[in-house]
């Protein structure tokens, strides 16, 4: 890659095959919200590309950064982002529309195991709804672009040189610097959550190693599941928390809600695999065709959109790299020399930090790693009571140890199960999750997800609560 400076925003560029292409990226993303700004960058940059007026572009917001890709004549590309950088610079106030972020993703069992490892730190909130963007003030707005969207805190990359003549007239700032990843929780353990199936993360150094690892084990886990006759789909995910650092690991969900589950041993399954890899050198045969399957692809397609993609995947990747020193996207590390006692030597080291979640109502007995919940108590504070909707519910509840009382209290609200065990939801840490008649409890310190759907009282709950601590459609 060749690089230059225009503005002070870092260009970097490649002589690449097909239509000449662009990807203009901020070092801003949802890991630069809080709680209650969650969905705030994207508001940024549908604003200012609602100013530009086009339906041509690319862009997206994901938990690392902001991309807005484009492609066409070099003059072309080249007015559009210096349109873009204008808009980015001085966002328009418009009328906000009515838009939730949906409540899908909190079932995800990555989504819930991001948030139960590092909590309220970056990756840790993307479990949670965004907040209704009519919330969101002006200056909120204005400050968040001050921050983040400036010229040292953005790259353009491109297929081609810079067109003569290119602008990104972007305010001056320099990159954001970001705190280190927090390490309190990479312990080994498993818990249950409201998901939609079972999932593993573990913790280990950014290279090529992890990589391997990660993609034996998916192939492994994947055959053991066809062996046994489990349909289930096996995803590999993969987190940078920073240039060093990774959370990855595999997601394996049934193919739909009707599917008849079989968690506990699916499990068991993947946990077996997992410490195999740590305590027996794999093949490596078997390393080389799994680090295959995801090696970059030589860009020569006669399809024309089968080129855009690899380009622009190339070029999305290559500004994360300018920006943060390591990208998500996987391709190149797949292309470096690793050997049997790599890989086995990354599952070793990273066993302790492996956690796993499964479905809730799922008991599953797993060798060398025990259970862990959220702390409880036995004190029940004062506050009103609510109960659930009938007998029948209760008898339920009770019966699957589940929360038969909810408290609303000044402070927060509180669980209280059959057997006395008292489940706090500090009013801080605290969000409701509404989307119809399902209705959830979500405690941001301890990651946790807890349905509440059986119980009334459901306005008394959203009158308690900051207002956008509430994410639903009753306000």
């Amino acid at each position: 890659m060749r690089r230059a400076l225009v503005d002070g925003v870092r260009v970097v560029w490649d002589d690449l095959p097909g239509q000449y292409q662009a990807a203009f990226v901020v070092g801003c993303g949802a890991r630069d919200e809080d709680l209650d700004q969650l969905g705030l960058t994207s508001l940024v940059l549908d604003l200012a590309l609602d100013a530009v007026d086009s339906d041509e572009d690319d862009s997206a917001t994901d938990w690392m950064a902001t991309l807005v890709a484009r492609s066409g004549l070099p003059d072309e590309v080249a007015a559009y982002f210096a349109d873009c950088c204008a808009a980015l610079a001085d966002p328009p106030e418009e009328d906000l529309d009515d838009l939730f972020g949906s409540s899908a993703g909190c079932r995800d069992p990555w989504a819930s195991l991001l948030s139960r490892r590092l909590g309220r730190f970056g990756p840790g909130l993307l479990r949670w709804p965004n907040v209704d963007r009519r919330k969101f003030t002006a200056d909120e707005v204005r400050a968040h672009v001050a921050r983040y969207f400036t010229a040292g805190n953005t790259v353009l990359a491109l297929s081609g040189p810079p067109p003569e003549g290119l602008r990104l007239p972007l305010p001056p700032g320099p990159a954001v610097a970001r705190p280190d990843p927090p390490d309190l929780r990479w312990r080994r353990g498993w818990y249950t959550d409201e998901v939609d199936g079972v999932g593993v993360a573990i913790n280990g150094t950014v290279g090529a190693p992890a990589l391997a690892l990660q993609l034996v084990l998916a192939e492994r886990v994947a055959a053991a599941l066809l062996r046994d006759g489990l349909e289930y789909r096996v995803t590999p995910m993969w987190t940078p928390l920073d240039r060093d650092h990774v959370d990855f690991g595999l997601t394996l969900q049934p193919p739909d809600e009707y599917s008849k589950p079989a968690h506990a041993t699916v499990a068991r399954l993947l946990w077996q695999e997992l410490r195999r890899l740590a305590s027996a050198t794999p093949d490596r045969g078997e390393i080389e065709d799994a680090l295959g399957d995801v090696e970059p692809e030589p860009m020569d397609s006669d399809d024309e959109d089968i080129l855009l993609d690899q380009v622009s995947d190339r070029l999305y990747g290559a500004a994360q790299r300018e920006l943060f020193g390591v990208s998500d996207d996987v391709a190149d590390l797949a292309t470096a020399e690793v050997s049997p006692g790599d890989v086995l030597s990354a599952a070793a080291s990273c066993l302790a930090t492996a956690t796993m979640v499964v479905p809730a109502g799922t008991d599953v007995d797993l060798a060398g790693m025990s259970r862990t919940r959220c702390p409880v108590s036995t004190f029940v504070p004062a506050g009103v009571v609510l109960e659930p909707l009938s007998r029948s519910f209760r008898r339920r509840l009770h019966k699957a140890g589940a929360a038969e009382r909810l408290i609303l209290g000044d402070d927060g609200v509180c669980l209280v199960a059959a057997d006395g065990s008292v489940h706090t939801f500090p009013m801080a840490d605290l969000l409701v999750i509404e989307d119809g008649e399902l209705v959830m409890l979500g405690n941001v310190a301890h990651g946790c997800l807890v349905n509440i759907s059986a119980f009334g009282g459901r306005s008394m709950l959203a009158d308690r609560l900051p207002v956008r601590r509430y994410r639903g459609r009753r306000r």
